[in-house]
């Protein structure tokens, strides 16, 4: 295996700005949990939650893929990509909540709803985790809470855009309908997404939720109006599991391995006065592995064949 620099790189790769997966919404896709609820396919491309009954919950999960209906390959949202959901609500005598989890141990009860989570967003009601009517909030795994100035409505009906951007390694930008709150997560990673609804009382009536467009993965690919000119200084070994510098960094290293299309493959981070990236080693082929030091933004990308 061997390094080269950029300029080798861009006479043979060209790349696109992001990789945007599209997530329909048929039950067929969705694992559902309910316990005096249910959950029912809406229109061409929704799906709905109902929870008045018994226990009064209903839920909803399901997996990244690369081609958003289920049939593609395991997908890891990770450092640079986002992912958007629309939900239609009005709001819950109990809660309505959306949550990133990574790698869930189970996803076959309501207590199942935040398994290994990294964020969720939760509207609250009364009988629901504020305890009051209440707006809503992003929580992180690391214990950071973030409280948004939207709310719910008794009788009207309001699109919540919630977007999850994994702003750095250890970030997550929420926004919600335009508002953004930013969240400290040691490991931002996802897999999958969970959404549910308990009590759907909104204080005039019982109220469904909807999934519907848009809702979608972008992922961060590598593009050429971001490559910088290699400067020379940076060099390094390949070993099985690792990529080793020539002397230790003198700063935080950002790094990501891309495949040829610019998809993320992994990432991670090599802290100041290390020398070693260590990674699992993706299988044969070429990649593009992208330094970025942490305070400056100085940014080299290099090609990596895996033999």
């Amino acid at each position: 295996m061997r390094i080269f620099n950029i300029a080798t790189l861009l006479l043979c790769v060209t790349f696109g700005y992001a990789q945007t997966i599209s997530l329909t919404h048929r039950l067929a896709n969705y694992t559902s949990v309910t316990d005096g609820g249910g959950t029912f396919d809406q229109g061409t491309d929704q799906i709905g939650l109902w929870a008045n009954g018994g226990n009064k919950q209903s839920l909803v999960f399901r997996a990244f893929d690369s081609n958003g209906d289920g049939t593609g390959t395991a997908v890891t949202v990770d450092a640079g990509d986002s992912f958007k959901i629309t939900v239609a609500a009005k709001r819950a005598y109990g809660e309505i909540g959306v949550a990133l989890l990574n790698n869930p141990t189970a996803t076959a009860a309501w207590s199942d709803r935040k398994n290994n989570y990294t964020t969720y967003c939760i509207l609250s009601g009364p009988n629901g985790e504020s305890g009051a009517w209440s707006n809503w909030k992003a929580h992180s795994i690391d214990g950071g809470v973030e409280t948004f100035s939207i709310g719910g409505d008794q009788t009207t009906e309001t699109d919540f855009v919630i977007t999850f951007f994994v702003s750095a390694s250890n970030k997550i930008t929420v926004d919600i309908n335009g508002e953004s709150k930013v969240l400290d997560v040691t490991s931002p990673n996802a897999t999958h997404f969970s959404v549910w609804l308990n009590d759907d009382w909104s204080g005039g009536a019982n109220s469904n939720i909807y999934l519907k467009p848009t809702t979608e993965l972008v992922q961060a690919t590598l593009s050429i109006r971001d490559l910088r000119e290699v400067s020379n200084t940076l060099y390094t070994n390949i070993f099985k599991d690792k990529i080793q510098f020539n002397s230790p960094l003198s700063e935080n290293v950002n790094w990501r391995l891309f495949d040829l299309t610019g998809k993320s493959v992994c990432n991670g981070i090599a802290k100041k006065a290390e020398r070693t990236i260590h990674f699992n080693m993706p299988p044969k082929g070429i990649y593009l592995l992208e330094v970025q030091s942490e305070s400056s933004g100085n940014r080299e990308v290099f090609k990596l064949i895996k033999n």
